[in-house]
């Protein structure tokens, strides 16, 4: 369409001159060669801007993916710190716990030696007692012995006739009850030192049993304070585990995005040295076009005559299009 219209826009000019049929050919390829040039020239300005958004969002998406690496490497040393820490208490926890389970054991036989001393003394307790409760009837009958031997011995003496026989077998009986006497005395005094021992061992045992169960208490104070700097331990493990997983979720889109960028940019500026080389080639062409056709007047007459027509075509070609757009935009929305 363009040849047609410099064609006839040439022929019917009133200074048209022979030479400038020669030059059809080389009027339609300036025309061409200026509009090529034009577009290209556009194009390198779009493709320049977008290099500099590129540009920008490559050095702010590397910035960012470097942050949210020193990000992700303090949140991981902070990881392995409290998981550290962890492991510490819970070394902590198992060695407090298997001490309280040897103090359990501990407290157990010193409880179950308290139960089996408490037996023997209680029933100490009672054979002192019973032994207490026969000496008393024996010193009891000893006296009413005492008095009936007396009272006999003062019939006998008012009598006057004393029967050697008895009086023997009365002595022997006081010798006898005399030595049951001693015999009890001892045993007496045996089992009142061997309740006094008895009191003495469980009055050891009930301490180290008090003694053992203020330790008791202690260690589970001990145990439910390390279980509770565990579990606080293992609830920031956790929340560190969840942010570490995030940041690492993040690292990896940002380096998505970031490769993507790459890319992006490789491509544009490669587009952008295709469309450098395109130009320098369109200038070295009107370059030799212009000085081909520098001295002839009526050639360039024509070729201001062919940018004008090309200019008045252009904003017909932007009229056409906005009245085409407006009846698209009119058909799509009718209401």
């Amino acid at each position: 369409m363009k040849p047609e219209v410099v064609t006839y826009h040439v022929i019917a000019n009133a200074n048209f001159t022979p030479c400038c049929v020669t030059g059809r050919i080389v009027e339609g390829k300036m025309a061409d060669a200026s509009n090529v040039s034009g577009a290209h020239g556009l194009d390198l300005h779009e493709t320049r801007k977008r290099l500099e958004v590129l540009d920008k969002n490559y050095r702010n998406l590397k910035g960012l993916s470097q942050k949210a690496v020193i990000e992700f490497e303090e949140l991981q040393n902070k990881c392995q710190e409290y998981f550290e820490k962890y492991k510490e208490q819970e070394t902590k926890y198992l060695k407090v716990k298997g001490d309280l389970e040897k103090l359990k054991d501990v407290s157990n036989l010193a409880l179950s030696e308290y139960e089996n001393l408490h037996g023997k003394f209680e029933v100490e307790q009672s054979c002192r007692n019973k032994a207490e409760e026969f000496a008393t009837n024996m010193v009891q009958e000893n006296k009413n012995l005492k008095r009936h031997s007396q009272l006999l011995i003062s019939q006998v003496s008012s009598i006057g006739q004393v029967n050697l026989e008895e009086l023997s077998n009365l002595d022997d009986f006081t010798t006898d009850d005399r030595s049951d006497n001693a015999v009890l005395h001892e045993e007496i005094k045996e089992l009142k030192g061997l309740v006094e021992s008895l009191r003495k061992e469980v009055k050891g045992t009930k301490e180290e049993l008090t003694a053992t169960q203020n330790q008791l208490n202690k260690e589970k104070h001990s145990h439910e304070a390390t279980k509770k700097r565990l579990f606080s331990n293992e609830k920031q493990f956790k929340q560190l585990n969840r942010v570490s997983v995030l940041a690492l979720e993040e690292y990896s889109t940002l380096q998505q995005k970031y490769a993507l960028e790459s890319h992006c940019r490789f491509e544009a500026e490669k587009y952008a040295a295709e469309v450098v080389r395109e130009k320098d080639v369109l200038d070295r062409q009107r370059k030799f076009i212009s000085e081909t056709t520098g001295k002839d007047e009526q050639l360039k007459k024509a070729l201001e005559e062919i940018s004008a027509l090309n200019k008045k075509l252009a904003e017909e070609r932007t009229e056409s299009e906005e009245k085409v757009r407006n009846y698209d935009q009119n058909i799509d929305s009718p209401y």
